[in-house]
């Protein structure tokens, strides 16, 4: 990512030109650091004809070099007055330069910087920009020694670091948003991948025997939740790298399982618990994941069965706890494996309307689903603990519309959480 600056040389360069170029340098490569950005994405600071070859048209390659920066970077320090010292003036080509990045990238990605000691307040910039947030301040004086030099150049990485961030993640966020990701089909609704009569197989994780191991999904309502990167940094991880993961960051089945193990198949790597086995060796399960290896994606499922009474029920504490678990175990995973951000998640519950809500301390003992269906998705870069609490609240709040039941707290949401 490029960090275009426009510098002046009418100011001594040693308090302005070049020591406000070593503070950005220093700054980006701070925050190249805090955002643990990849090596091709690390902010790099570029400046007119820099880097390019020959005899090239300069205000061209300049506006071409604008438009493809992440942010811009102003230097208006004042060069002087208007004739009677009415207005304090900034180099004509910085202000040309900062008219066409507000055109191109907008207000959000410039920043301005300014030596105060040759002005700087709101009223000393141009007309345009003076309702907009003002420069960076240092101050310098061509009389100032070296470590006063030293003191302002720390204060100044500061803030330039700072203003970079929150500059350089709207970029990032932009160029995340436009990545196509790609998912796996579903199957006969959104929750699973495979039709009502498909039987699923994996190989068996058992090293002596040679057939594959036949498994089928029980049927009813179901809690999913989907992880897809958009890609990897190096190279696409095997089903045979994936199957071979260790705790904590193997594959497990998305909900509740006891004993259990992940085999090879066809899409990549099935993971279930042991299962209920018929006598024609089918293995019968209530909840199942499923890597795949030509996307990438990390698909979760659990099956809601009815208890004694031949009523399935919906537990948000458990629900909560079981995609928060999915989505912190398969997060790490894919930092293990190297995936590449952004990653989209989706999660939700289907055949709502066969579920009862319990309300153990009420009056009315149950609610059932008005609606069939309720699903959120997000797609992110970090993912942080923060994030995932907003998912999972606005997909805790999807699920109770469903069932015609006000919104979710907050506070109640982290306390269905067991890490």
């Amino acid at each position: 990512m490029k960090i275009f600056w426009s510098w002046q040389s009418d100011r001594t360069s040693r308090i302005c030109k070049d020591f406000v170029k070593e503070s950005l340098e220093e700054a980006a490569h701070r925050i190249a650091t805090d955002l643990g950005l990849e090596e091709s994405a690390r902010p790099e600071v570029d400046h007119d004809t820099k880097g390019e070859p020959g005899m090239v048209d300069i205000s061209a390659t300049i506006f071409r070099k604008i438009e493809n920066a992440a942010v811009f970077v102003a230097d208006m320090t004042s060069i002087g007055r208007s004739e009677g010292g009415k207005r304090v003036m900034q180099n004509p080509n910085v202000l040309i330069e900062l008219g066409y990045a507000l055109k191109t990238l907008g207000p959000s990605q410039v920043i301005l910087v300014a030596n105060q000691s040759y002005g700087g307040k709101p009223e000393d910039l141009p007309f345009d920009v003076r309702h907009r947030r003002g420069p960076i301040l240092y101050k310098l004086s061509k009389e100032d020694p070296p470590e006063v030099v030293d003191q302002e150049k720390q204060k100044l990485v500061d803030a330039l670091a700072d203003a970079l961030t929150t500059c350089l993640q709207n970029a990032i966020a932009k160029e995340h948003a436009e990545v196509e990701i790609q998912r796996h089909k579903h199957g006969e609704d959104c929750s699973v991948w495979f039709n009502a009569h498909r039987r699923l197989q994996h190989r068996s994780w058992m090293p002596f025997r040679a057939a594959a191991d036949d498994v089928e999904v029980l049927k009813g309502p179901r809690t999913y939740m989907r992880i897809i990167p958009a890609g990897w940094k190096n190279r696409k991880p095997d089903s045979t790298t994936v199957r071979n993961l260790n705790p904590p960051l193997g594959l497990q089945p998305f909900g509740e399982w006891h004993q259990g193990g992940a085999g090879i198949n066809e899409e990549g790597v099935l993971c279930r618990p042991l299962g209920a086995r018929d006598e024609t060796g089918v293995h019968h399960v209530d909840t199942v994941s499923q890597w795949f290896e030509s996307t990438g994606e990390l698909w979760g499922i659990e099956v809601h069965l009815p208890g004694p009474d031949g009523t399935a029920y919906f537990a948000e504490d458990q629900a909560v706890n079981h995609w928060h678990a999915f989505m912190k175990r398969g997060l790490a995973m894919f930092s293990h494996l190297e995936a590449r951000p952004p990653y989209i998640i989706e999660a939700g519950v289907i055949g709502i309307k066969s579920l009862l809500w319990p309300h153990p301390q009420a009056i009315v003992r149950y609610t059932r689903g008005v609606r069939d269906s309720a699903t959120h998705e997000e797609r992110s870069s970090a993912w942080t603990p923060d994030e995932q609490l907003n998912f999972l609240l606005k997909l805790c709040d999807e699920v109770r519309r469903a069932f015609g039941l006000s919104q979710a707290k907050e506070s109640d949401i982290k306390k269905h959480l067991r890490d």
